[in-house]
């Protein structure tokens, strides 16, 4: 949602925004022209090769057409697709796409990117690489936003982390320090008071709400937190995530 506010393309009910300066609401496409975006879904051409697609993007933001298919083979390159540049994009595998995606997203040079779960749906080997490519991003001064569910994700790529929670501000600075926050959500299927009843008897404060338990401040150990809610005998937990203390 935060993503297709700042391009313009959803309408906030209340509120403001600026992005690099401009209100996207009202400058759409000059905010835009500015940004690179990476969407999640699928949305490549089956029929059109992978060097006319980026080609294509780069013309869309003004780029002349021959300065546009060089642009397209070296961004292709940098994100090492250069020998499937000319293959058709419905011919290509998941991990193939991603990188088109990031490509056409960088080919005009942008100041900012936003990528949307850039690396969802690739094996490990396919994500690996794909999180080193937005690393190497830092490189060529683009300021990049990456919005991911997975943490680990956001620990590889990320300086500053901004954490939302069904459109509240949990926390936001920068991505050091936060594994000392202390605080820990556990996601139960059933019987929340009796989870959180052997967690509180290991010293920590507990919130109960619905069956989402908010664990902490104390010993921010999650295996101790994982072993006390186990000997409950109830099988329905989930992983517990580490979570930033919500501001008051």
């Amino acid at each position: 949602t935060m993503l297709r506010l700042m391009l313009g393309l959803l309408h906030p009910p209340s509120g403001s925004m600026q992005v690099l300066g401009h209100d996207p609401q009202r400058e759409p496409l000059v905010v835009r022209s500015r940004i690179g975006y990476m969407p999640e879904g699928e949305c490549l051409p089956k029929d059109q090769t992978a060097a006319d697609f980026v080609s294509y993007a780069a013309q869309l933001a003004g780029i002349p057409s021959h300065e546009a298919k060089r642009r397209s083979s070296e961004t292709l390159f940098l994100v090492g697709l250069e020998e499937e540049r000319f293959r058709f994009l419905g011919d290509f595998s998941t991990g193939m796409q991603q990188r088109v995606k990031l490509a056409q997203a960088i080919v005009h040079d942008p100041d900012l990117l936003l990528l949307d779960e850039p690396a969802s749906g690739l094996d490990p080997e396919g994500r690996t690489q794909m999180l080193d490519l937005i690393k190497r991003l830092s490189d060529f001064d683009v300021n990049v936003i990456v919005s991911s569910h997975v943490l680990t994700d956001i620990e590889q790529t990320c300086d500053w982390v901004v954490m939302l929670d069904a459109g509240n501000l949990l926390r936001s600075g920068p991505l050091q320090g936060f594994e000392k926050l202390g605080t820990v959500l556990v996601e139960v299927l059933e019987h929340p008071d009796s989870v959180a009843a052997a967690i509180r008897e290991q010293g920590f404060e507990v919130v109960v709400d619905g069956l989402r338990l908010v664990v902490g401040p104390g010993d921010e150990s999650i295996e101790r937190i994982v072993i006390a809610a186990a000997a409950t005998n109830k099988p329905a937990i989930t992983a517990p995530q580490k979570l930033p203390t919500p501001p008051s």
